[in-house]
């Protein structure tokens, strides 16, 4: 058996000592980009896109992060000036009535872009529906807060036209949202499209699981339907070319929300302006 000399092993425990020194100091120097670094590989690894921060402060119940960009395969999906989340870490352990401790989201200035492929595809993974509560069962740990949106752009791109892109883009996008998956959830909406000048929208709508019953009503001074309609089509044969809608107004109701048989009636009314469809 080998016996090393107390002075050798005093010297390993030292340099030991020093290396986890100099380890411990570079990550309080650099915790910021530390900090940054773990943010974007848990946001990117938890939703399957590339995330970018560009700086952030993140305490005890608040964390904000600034110059955002998601992106996925390379192409645009969000940019935001800010972004503050607001948490409660006691929700974060049993007995929570927050899930994942979120209490409030505010975003400033986010740009949305929503691209339809030639294939039918998007820039965005589309939820294949299925997974949600079975009705009638209470939510055991609902989503609860409020969110919030200020100054925001969302664009539209069809590629689907092999002729031409159909570009779609709405702005001045305001929100305030009220959600609780358990009880009520109330939501107000509003912008302008960008078409022959700005057309403006609102949108205002409760979903109130208590009571069993939901209700929406959408309202615009003029939609561009050709670019949307072409988009929700998704076929290579049927285009619309131009129109648009004037005076939209549409109103949708539900009743026995969050029961097993739900019953919906909705009622629209607008003016169409110049549709014509493409076979």
């Amino acid at each position: 058996m080998r016996v090393y000399p107390a002075v050798s092993v005093r010297n390993w425990l030292l340099a030991g000592l020093a290396a986890a020194v100099v380890v411990v100091g570079v990550l309080v120097v650099q915790r910021h980009d530390v900090a940054r670094f773990a943010l974007e590989r848990v946001a990117g690894f938890a939703t399957g896109y590339s995330v970018h921060i560009g700086d952030q402060h993140l305490g005890f119940t608040h964390g904000a992060v600034m110059n955002v960009r998601v992106s996925r395969r390379g192409e645009p999906v969000l940019a935001a000036k800010r972004i503050d989340v607001y948490y409660s870490p006691r929700d974060l352990l049993p007995g929570s009535t927050h899930r994942f401790g979120i209490v409030a989201i505010a975003i400033d200035a986010p740009s949305f872009t929503l691209i339809q492929h030639k294939d039918g595809s998007y820039n965005v993974a589309v939820p294949s529906g299925g997974g949600s509560a079975s009705p009638g069962r209470p939510d055991p740990i609902p989503l609860r807060f409020t969110a919030r949106v200020r100054d925001g752009t969302a664009t539209l791109i069809d590629q689907s036209n092999p002729g031409k892109h159909e570009v779609q883009t709405a702005l001045g996008i305001h929100a305030d949202l009220a959600l609780d998956t358990s009880a009520r959830t109330h939501y107000t909406l509003g912008g302008a499209f960008e078409a022959d000048g700005k057309q403006p929208f609102s949108a205002v709508g409760t979903i109130d699981r208590t009571r069993g019953y939901a209700m929406h009503r959408l309202r615009a001074s003029a939609v561009p339907v050709s670019t949307i309609a072409n988009a929700l089509m998704r076929s290579p044969t049927a285009r619309m070319l131009a129109g648009e809608a004037r005076a939209v107004d549409v109103r949708a109701y539900a009743f026995n929300v969050g029961r097993a048989r739900a019953a919906a009636r909705a009622h629209c009314r607008t003016h169409r302006d110049g549709g014509r469809r493409h076979l």
